[in-house]
């Protein structure tokens, strides 16, 4: 998309002129040709793309020389080129029209043009970086502010002694836009009434004056006047028709867009021009001003840049749906895109009825072909196309593409037989950006369908985004198939490049699934079937009271040694299934067996000191993680594989996080715990830890980072076991307790955070 660079001085005589109020918004005259219509960009752009031909062809016929000399004059020889050939010596070898008499004849020209590249570092800005009016400007040289204030003398003088009436009305633009930068806005203002107005020149510099006398309006809050200035630059000027545009929506608000804008008008072409601008009004019907144009001229290139725009509306609603995180499986198993039918059925009659009459009907009939294929409605689709021209065809290859992504979406069953020859068909547009993604939901929902789960996912997903929240069954099965030897060509293109790394990590990450869900079956199952090597430090089933992210520093041991013994490493998967033993007794083992399971788990949730074990395979040596997406249900969104479910079904989201809730079989093996009566100093551990539980789940942080939650868990610990040890070790160390606890007296070392 095109980025604007509004240069003042690349205007002051010449060049264009700085957007009184312009703006940039990428979308609004953006080419839905993102995804087709390459060869058509120039219908599509709202704006032509050289902002300065029309002051260049000024000069071109007043210096009697070709466009492509005055253009390089203008926007290419610098200032000390044009003052050497001024005096005989040019030393540019592109400026050999210079001659003697030329000079001789244009000399209060060139030195016109002098003056205007003397200003030009100090006024030339970028508008298109910030979303307020012009002086918040980026600065690409100093302020014009430095050229002084006794320039506007100088050119006050030379708007007086000029006699030349094109001149003086170069000097006079000069002379409005410099008071306006310097924020005089009345006496740019005045200067316009009195050196712009009275010459009665209506040329291509005289709308650069007028949309800088717009702007100066505007700054003074005459929005009534300065609106209308800048439609009529928007309307006569062939340059600036996109910062007047700006000017209007953008900083203006488009304070009033009556459509008696079209009284204004002098000529057709003009009407058509405000039948524009109306149609980039977020309030105005596209369509029916379309239609006000094409009533009079279907090939009109005004009425092709309304629809579009439109379209490009129509494909915005299609691409929130591509990009959304879930394929839905819709009646009848048939994954399709539908939008709201009365828009496109009034879009595509329209466009049928246009078609018919416009003599250049390629753009209207590749148009309702690509409406047609974003109403799901293929067959009439690829109608429509066919009646592009055969010229037009082979000149735009986009046109083949819409073909191949109707056959994507025409496809209802996928087998093995069919894949390989669908895909050696189709490979290159599913890769297309971003079309081939919705190619690729299509295709996912196909696999899905024949009850392909590992292709259903793997043509959506990066493999790397597996994580252990995934059912550990699912992620076996991935595994099988990367181990797959006689892949055909489809599935090579799904594993292209996974190596045998990548398989030892899904191997751990299947068990540590496994492990994080609770089912410790299942773990010691995958551990024995791939050979894992499980073997960790014990500190994992420790605790800690500040909560420092590391297993050195701040933990405490309590309990632990009683049932997992003095190893400094063990087989999590043969004590996680001795704990869970001893957990479902009533008595002193039991009852620490569930407060270290507590421990452990809470260690791998996202608060926890040894959360970094549960990783998502694509960054093992750094964790990341989504809190918000579970913070109020503490549950998981997972994938659903019930076809026979009737209503819309979440499958296979594009993982974007990569951590996995434990806090909620954390707090359940703490309250268990809390059953079972062990004394005061036990009931404390336990009692604390439910207290991190709960405010993990709902923990939210202000702008300085402090806790907004406090759980109410705190007040039991204060109040029933104040007197224990351990309380007294929570006190010293956790600072949140005195926050939260209604307890006075907070120690004066207390800063560590829990």
């Amino acid at each position: 998309m095109k980025k604007l660079l509004y240069a003042c001085a690349i205007a002051l005589a010449t060049y264009g002129t700085a957007s009184a109020c312009g703006g940039y918004d990428d979308e609004d005259y953006a080419a839905y040709g993102s995804w087709f219509f390459s060869s058509f960009e120039n219908d599509f752009a709202f704006f032509e793309p050289n902002q300065y031909k029309g002051n260049i062809e000024d000069w071109s016929k007043y210096l009697g020389i070709s466009y492509e000399d005055a253009e390089y004059l203008v926007l290419k020889v610098r200032k000390n080129e044009i003052e050497a050939a001024i005096n005989g010596y040019p030393a540019d070898p592109n400026l050999k029209f210079m001659t003697s008499d030329f000079v001789k004849k244009n000399r209060r020209a060139l030195q016109y043009l002098v003056c205007a590249k003397t200003i030009e570092p100090f006024a030339t800005r970028d508008y298109t970086l910030y979303w307020e009016w012009s002086y918040y400007w980026y600065d690409e040289g100093p302020a014009i502010s430095e050229l002084g204030e006794d320039f506007i003398d100088e050119l006050l003088q030379a708007c007086e002694t000029e006699t030349d009436k094109e001149l003086k009305l170069r000097y006079g633009y000069q002379l409005v836009r410099y008071a306006h930068y310097l924020h005089r806005y009345s006496d740019a203002i005045k200067y316009f009434e009195t050196y712009v107005e009275p010459l009665k020149i209506k040329n291509e510099v005289y709308y650069y004056a007028l949309s800088q006398k717009a702007g100066a309006e505007f700054n003074m809050q005459k929005y009534s006047q300065a609106v209308k200035n800048f439609v009529k630059v928007y309307v006569n000027s062939t340059d600036l028709k996109e910062s007047a545009y700006r000017s209007i929506f953008n900083f203006c608000d488009g304070y009033f867009l009556p459509s008696s804008l079209v009284q204004m008008c002098e000529t057709q072409e003009q009407k058509f021009d405000i039948y524009l601008l109306l149609a980039y009004n977020n309030f105005s019907d596209p369509l029916q001003l379309a239609k006000k144009i094409t009533d009079v001229n279907p090939d009109a290139q005004q009425a092709r840049k309304i629809i579009a725009k439109h379209v490009r509306q129509l494909e915005s609603y299609y691409q929130d749906q591509v990009w959304s995180q879930t394929l839905f499986i819709e009646s009848g198993n048939e994954f399709r895109l539908t939008g709201n039918d009365k828009i496109y059925s009034a879009t595509i009659e329209y466009l049928e009825q246009i078609a018919s009459r416009a003599k250049e009907a390629d753009f209207w009939n590749m148009t309702l072909g690509y409406v047609y294929f974003l109403n799901s409605d293929y067959d009439k689709a690829k109608y429509a196309l066919d009646k592009v021209s055969a010229k037009t065809k082979s000149e735009n290859t986009d046109i083949n593409k819409v073909y191949q992504y109707i056959d994507v979406c025409q496809l209802k069953t996928i087998t093995k037989e069919t894949e390989t020859e669908f895909f050696n068909s189709h490979k290159d547009v599913l890769m297309d950006y971003p079309v081939g993604s919705y190619l690729r939901k299509v295709l996912a929902n196909r696999y899905y369908v024949a009850e392909d789960y590992v292709k259903a996912f793997l043509v959506m997903n990066d493999v790397y985004s597996v994580a252990e929240y995934y059912p550990t069954s699912f992620v076996e099965s991935i595994i099988d198939f990367e181990q797959k030897k006689d892949k055909t060509p489809m599935e090579l293109w799904m594993t292209e490049y996974h190596d045998d790394e990548l398989i030892i990590r899904l191997q751990l990450t299947a068990m540590k699934g496994a492990i994080a869900s609770g089912d410790i079956e299942k773990a010691k199952e995958v551990k024995n079937k791939y050979e894992i090597n499980d073997k960790e430090p014990v500190e994992m089933f420790y605790h800690n009271i500040m909560n420092i992210y590391g297993l050195d520093y701040g933990l405490y041991g309590d309990y632990v040694a009683d049932v997992v013994g003095n190893a400094k490493k063990v087989s999590l998967t043969a004590t996680l299934e001795k704990l869970m033993q001893l957990a479902r007794g009533n008595d002193a083992a039991a009852a620490k067996a569930n407060y270290v399971l507590g421990n452990f788990y809470y260690n791998l949730s996202h608060v926890g000191c040894c959360r970094n074990y549960l990783k998502n395979i694509s960054s093992p040596d750094y964790y990341c993680w989504e809190y918000e997406n579970y913070a109020n249900t503490g549950e998981l969104d997972v994938y659903k594989f019930d076809k026979n479910e009737q209503k819309q079904e979440e499958f296979f989201p594009i993982i974007r996080g990569t951590y996995t809730n434990t806090i909620n079989l954390a707090e359940r093996y703490f309250k268990q715990a809390d059953l079972l009566d062990l004394g005061d100093e036990f009931a404390a551990h336990v009692a604390f830890g439910l207290v991190k539980c709960d405010q993990a789940r709902k923990q939210e942080f202000d702008y300085w980072g402090n806790s907004m939650y406090a759980s109410p868990l705190f007040a039991r610990l204060a109040k029933d076991y104040s007197s224990t040890r351990y309380a007294d070790e929570v006190r010293t160390n956790c600072v949140y307790y005195y926050y939260y606890s209604d307890v006075e007296d907070e120690p004066e070392d207390g800063d560590i955070d829990y």
